[in-house]
């Protein structure tokens, strides 16, 4: 899915409700075979110290991995996700920049853009949650303008609403 649209939140949330710690890695971070093998590698095949022994692990940014083949991150990663005995979930922009061996390994669970429509209340009651008066202008702008978008949407509202108690349309520039 897009950015913004809740992947890594969701990841999160799944580990929380499983009860699971969470290994958060970037694949910007670790795209050789090594730094997979050694850092992703220890944390799949290891059991959590604590809880119930489980342990989420989610590589982040995995579509990139493609571009660096000849360092072997892609393979590795493959490797990995087939043998691991912890749950890993790998969350990329597009699913398809991902080798086809990478692909292959992973049940996929598409993530859509967010209507300007669904970001809207999400505005309505963050502003409620932090006592912010707002005019309804102002909020549809910054939910039409990040259409697509939840996490940059609410960056903006964060900008615009600090040392504010009340958000009105004249906030919002471009």
């Amino acid at each position: 899915g897009s950015p913004g649209v809740g992947k890594t939140s969701a990841a999160h949330a799944l580990a929380t409700d499983m009860g699971w710690d969470v290994m958060e890695l970037n694949a910007s971070d670790s795209r050789t075979k090594d730094q997979i093998e050694k850092v992703a590698g220890g944390a799949a095949m290891n059991q959590s110290l604590t809880n119930n022994g489980r342990q989420l692990v989610i590589l982040d940014e995995a579509d990139n991995l493609h571009r660096h083949k000849d360092r072997g991150g892609a393979g590795a990663m493959t490797r990995l996700v087939k043998s691991a005995n912890q749950p890993i979930v790998l969350i990329a922009n597009d699913f398809y920049d991902m080798s086809r061996g990478l692909r292959g390994a992973c049940r996929d669970i598409e993530f859509r853009d967010v209507s300007a429509r669904s970001i809207l209340p999400a505005l309505r009651d963050i502003c409620r949650r932090e006592d912010i008066q707002y005019d309804d202008a102002a909020l549809e702008r910054i939910a039409d303008r990040n259409a697509g978008d939840l996490r940059g949407a609410i960056n903006d509202l964060q900008a615009v609403g600090e040392g504010r108690d009340r958000l009105t349309i004249e906030h919002i520039s471009t």
